[in-house]
């Protein structure tokens, strides 16, 4: 299940591109302005980004630190 982690993200990411041009096709065709939409989805997209850039820097900071300040792992 590990090995095919990689495969299902991209698929996902593909699934979620290709729902975010139907929509904004949509968006589009029903009368919104090309700017409110390119800005609406700019700003969904820095609420859905933001924590987990955060949240995978702090993993990554714990993980750095724990192998860098833990002396056995020197001796491994």
């Amino acid at each position: 299940m590990k090995g095919a982690l990689p495969f299902l993200a991209m698929i996902v990411s593909q699934v979620s591109q290709v729902g975010l041009t139907l929509a904004g096709k949509k968006a589009i065709q029903t009368g919104m302005q090309n700017f409110s939409y390119v800005f609406y989805s700019n700003v969904l997209t820095c609420l859905v980004l933001l924590p987990s850039a955060f949240l995978i820097h702090r993993y990554l900071c714990v993980c750095v630190c724990v192998l860098y300040l833990n002396p056995t792992s020197i001796l491994d």
